[in-house]
């Protein structure tokens, strides 16, 4: 690593910081690095992109080619398991870098190291977390449904359930997502078994509920804001190619002759723009998870005595 990564931790997680601190450093801290970072994500987006692109394929053959939607479907199916193979490989380089980034590993080979031997503790985390948001969300869906069937008796309350429910539905579902995010950041910088990072990332989001949701919803604005100049290139390539189409088939057809190259471009692109925006957005959640076990269990000064304590062995 450079001599930039502890001048950052240094003001930066040395003291409680806001969420808009945590933000900026998480995007000047991957700009200093990205260089040497980008290269480790080359790969897994590699992979992601040839995923989607089977994907893209199974799903043109199945919308335009009748006699072949089962072997549509057969390439969609491939597509999703080579995708995602490729976003498990995202995750851990990412979660490496978290690791970095707030001090727990003083280079990225030996991050990377430890998030590779965490993997079936994050794997056995993300499952846990798919089931605990779809257990969320049917609990809401089936509130809905009896708002719903209480409408012919009392239409009033009917409504104000319904409207519950919705909010309930958004406030809770985000809230689940930034703890499970906030969960991933504990195991790439901790040691424990799966119910215990899941609970430990809950519990800490729930000591500062309110803030727990401005963060989330600041981080994802702040990538989306960042990825949205990102997609101006593209948007510039397609409608110039709509416009030739329109040309030469009229007006009515530039939404039904789509040509499939379009897609696969935008596939491209979407991988890199996610190696760009993923990086920033679970090291900005690893600097809030840090933030955290600052503010109510003073890791500073446990990381003082463990220092202290080693200096005294030697």
């Amino acid at each position: 690593m450079t001599a930039e990564v502890p001048i950052l931790l240094n003001e930066s997680i040395s003291r409680p910081q806001s969420v808009g601190d945590a933000i900026g450093r998480a995007i000047r801290l991957y700009r200093l690095h990205l260089k040497e970072w980008l290269p480790h994500l080359i790969w897994p987006s590699v992979i992601v992109a040839a995923g989607r692109i089977i994907m893209q394929l199974g799903a043109f053959m199945i919308t335009q080619h009748g006699p072949h939607a089962g072997f549509g479907l057969l390439l969609l199916l491939l597509g999703c398991v080579v995708a995602y193979i490729g976003f498990w490989f995202l995750l851990i380089k990412v979660l490496g870098f978290v690791r970095v980034a707030t001090g727990f590993s003083n280079s990225l080979p030996e991050a990377l190291k430890h998030v590779k031997e965490s993997q079936w503790t994050l794997l056995g985390a993300v499952l846990l977390g798919i089931f605990i948001l779809i257990s969320i969300f049917v609990l809401w869906i089936l509130e809905l449904i009896a708002s719903g069937f209480l409408f012919a008796i009392m239409p009033w309350l009917s409504i104000f359930a319904t409207i519950f429910g919705v909010c309930g539905m958004l406030i809770s579902g985000s809230f689940a997502i930034y703890c499970m995010t906030i969960s991933l950041c504990a195991i790439a910088c901790e040691a424990g078994s799966i119910t215990a990072m899941i609970s430990r990332g809950f519990s800490m989001g729930s000591k500062s509920f309110f803030r727990t949701l401005a963060a989330g919803i600041a981080i994802g604005v702040t990538v989306q804001v960042l990825a949205t100049p990102l997609w101006i290139p593209p948007i510039i390539i397609i409608a110039i190619d709509a416009l030739r189409i329109a040309a030469g088939h009229g007006s009515s057809n530039i939404v039904t002759a789509q040509p499939f190259y379009w897609q696969v471009m935008n596939v491209l692109w979407k991988c890199v723009v996610d190696m760009l925006c993923w990086p920033i957005m679970f090291i900005a959640f690893g600097y809030y998870y840090y933030d955290l076990r600052l503010r109510f269990e003073g890791i500073d000064v446990l990381t003082q005595l463990d220092q202290l304590r080693l200096k005294n062995l030697e």
